[in-house]
């Protein structure tokens, strides 16, 4: 499969002062808690999320621009993101922004810019600074005010030309699971796409069961892997709420015993999010996630599992694009990791950098001496790691993609 975000830029967002990023249909984001691999995936999260509401209630969400924008002594003003997009369809674009802190709390997006070409058909484009399109191709008109805390991608999203970037960018997923919410009863709602903690895993379960009975199955077979005795798992309905039913073979019974997923330990609840976010698909494809990020999948499960993950992030992974972050070793021991897909994060004074695995690392895992996990044990996944300057912010160039990737 085609890679749907190669490269992406984050500039001044939260630890980030300046990283790019070459992303592989799976990638692994390695290094210690406090490293920075989360302000990664959260850049991500925000562009989705500014998308399917709006970048003000993101960027609220999270406690505000000054909650976002890396701190310095220096204190920038400003943070942005850029990135590369591309699909088996032959579409090829970027979408890049820049957002600017006011007073009293405020912000506006200062720069817009997106670009998008298919095989065979016009480029088309758009540039916006503080509220006013400066320069676009012809088929981009406005018909309404453009406002400086609303993407005008989503304004763009009636045309045909930008529907298909506009809800790709949107359907990017992001996950951190909390056994306590799966464990809890659930209002019910569509199932169309996992919550990113879990709050509707067993709609989720439901519609699975009633539209991707196979992809439902795959997930039942990895969790009996990791859960000895598990039978299976279904919805139930307890009055207006919803829950998890498990079945568990138990020693001298005939038939399994039911339990709810309030009797469930951590370890299994965290292991069915995390496999029910990778494997999730939807009846209709393209409203499937294109990227799917987990943070830290083998938190609360036994290190024996850590194969089982991999295995199920590998397949995941033949039919869109994985992010995980992790500081698991036992992870990175699975023999279907190439050097590639790991990037190392680091933290040295404040400021998170992103290594790929150097060559003398390289070198040791082509002739099979050691395995990523070997390095990271050893701390020498790259020799490099913390020794470069952070650029100062007048160096950065701030919309450096194109869409040649």
């Amino acid at each position: 499969m085609s890679v749907f975000l190669p490269r992406i830029r984050i500039i001044n967002y939260r630890s980030i002062a300046n990283a790019e990023l070459r992303l592989e249909s799976k990638t692994f984001l390695v290094g210690p808690n406090g490293s920075g691999k989360s302000n990664i995936v959260d850049a991500l999260s925000i562009i989705s999320e500014g998308l399917q509401t709006t970048l003000e209630h993101a960027i609220r969400r999270r406690g505000g621009i000054k909650e976002v924008r890396r701190r310095t002594g220096g204190h920038p003003s400003h943070f942005s993101i850029s990135l590369c997009v591309t699909t088996e369809q032959g579409l090829r674009g970027v979408f890049a922004f820049r957002v600017g802190a006011l007073e009293k709390g405020d912000f506006e997006i200062q720069e817009e810019r997106s670009s998008i070409e298919y095989a065979g058909f016009a480029r088309s484009y758009y540039e916006v600074e503080r509220g006013e399109l400066v320069r676009s191709s012809s088929d981009v008109t406005v018909q309404s005010k453009i406002f400086p805390d609303r993407f005008f991608l989503t304004t763009l999203s009636a045309l045909e030309n930008f529907r298909q970037l506009f809800d790709l960018l949107s359907r990017i997923s992001t996950y951190n699971i909390s056994p306590n919410i799966v464990r809890a009863s659930q209002p019910p709602d569509s199932g169309e796409i996992l919550d990113r903690e879990g709050h509707n895993i067993s709609s989720v379960i439901r519609r699975l069961s009633q539209y991707q009975d196979k992809s439902l199955e795959r997930i039942k077979e990895y969790l009996r892997r990791i859960v000895p005795g598990i039978d299976s798992v279904s919805y139930a309905s307890l009055g207006q709420q919803g829950t998890l039913e498990f079945r568990q073979i138990v020693q001298g019974s005939r038939t399994p015993w039911r339990f709810y997923a309030s009797n469930m330990s951590d370890g299994t609840l965290r292991s069915l999010g995390v496999l029910t976010a990778l494997l999730q698909t939807h009846e209709i494809e393209s409203r499937s996630p294109p990227l799917i990020a987990i943070e830290e999948p083998e938190s609360t499960i036994h290190p024996g599992a850590a194969a089982v993950i991999m295995d199920a992030i590998s397949e995941a992974a033949r039919r869109k694009q994985i992010v995980v972050t992790t500081h698991s070793p036992d992870l990175l021991d699975h023999t279907d990791l190439h050097t590639s897909e790991v990037l190392n994060v680091v933290n040295k004074g404040g400021i998170t950098f992103v290594y790929p695995i150097d060559e003398p690392a390289k070198n040791l895992l082509k002739e099979r001496l050691l395995t990523p996990g070997d390095l990271l044990r050893a701390n020498q996944l790259t020799s490099a790691a913390g020794k470069t300057e952070p650029l100062r912010a007048h160096q950065l160039a701030l919309f450096p993609l194109d869409a040649a990737g």
